[in-house]
C-alpha cells in the first residue's frame, strides 16, 4: 500500500498510540459486560498488537507479512495448497467460535483438506482462543500431545511430497534403521 510507513508512523506516534490502545482496552472492558462481547472480546490483545507497531521493524515486518498475503481481492494465502503435507505429520487446529478475524466457518475447511487433523471449537471464544479458555487450551493440546503419534521426519519424503504436489499420492518411507544397542 503506497504510504504505508507515513501512516503507520503517524499512527504510532506516542500520543497517537496511546489514545488508540485506551481506546480499544477501554472498548474492551465496557464491550465485554454487554452484548457486544462477540465484537470487543479481542480488543484487548488488539491493543496489545498496535502497541507493538511503535517499532520499526515490526511496522516493516507486518507490511512485508500483508504484502505477502493480501491483494485487491482479498486473502491470497490460505493453507489448501499445502494441507496435504498433514498427512506426514500431526495437526491439531483450536478455532474460537466467535472469531471475528478468520471466520469459524474456516475450522471445516481445514478438515476438510487435512481428513487426519483434529478440530477443536471453543465456544464463547475469539481469535484467541488460548487467551479466551487457557485451561481448556492446555487441556487440548495436553490430550493431543498425549495421544497423538509423533511424525517422523525425513528429508527424503517430504522432498518428494513437495515436489509431487497434493495431485500425487506419496508412498510412505519407512524410517532409517536404528543402529543396534552395543
Amino acid at each position: 500500500m503506497p504510504g504505508w510507513f507515513r501512516v503507520m508512523g503517524a499512527l504510532t506516534l506516542p500520543g497517537v498510540r496511546h489514545l488508540e490502545t485506551f481506546a480499544l482496552r477501554t472498548a474492551h472492558q465496557y464491550g465485554d459486560l454487554g452484548p457486544l462481547r462477540k465484537v470487543t472480546r479481542d480488543l484487548d490483545e488488539v491493543a496489545d498488537i498496535v502497541e507493538s507497531w511503535k517499532d520499526r521493524r515490526t511496522r516493516f515486518a507486518i507490511r512485508h507479512l500483508v504484502r505477502a498475503v493480501i491483494d485487491w481481492r482479498g486473502q491470497i494465502v490460505t493453507m489448501s495448497d499445502r494441507a496435504y503435507l498433514s498427512d506426514a505429520m500431526p495437526m491439531a487446529v483450536v478455532w474460537g467460535r466467535q472469531d471475528q478475524v478468520i471466520p469459524v466457518r474456516h475450522a471445516s475447511n481445514a478438515a476438510a483438506l487435512a481428513p487426519d487433523v483434529r478440530v477443536e471449537v471453543l465456544e464463547d471464544a475469539g481469535h484467541f482462543p488460548h487467551k479466551n479458555h487457557p485451561e481448556e487450551f492446555a487441556r487440548i493440546l495436553d490430550d493431543f500431545v498425549s495421544t497423538t503419534e509423533p511424525a517422523t521426519y525425513n528429508r527424503a519424503r517430504f522432498r518428494r511430497m513437495l515436489t509431487a504436489g497434493a495431485s500425487a499420492p506419496v508412498t510412505t518411507v519407512a524410517p532409517a534403521a536404528q543402529p543396534a544397542p552395543a
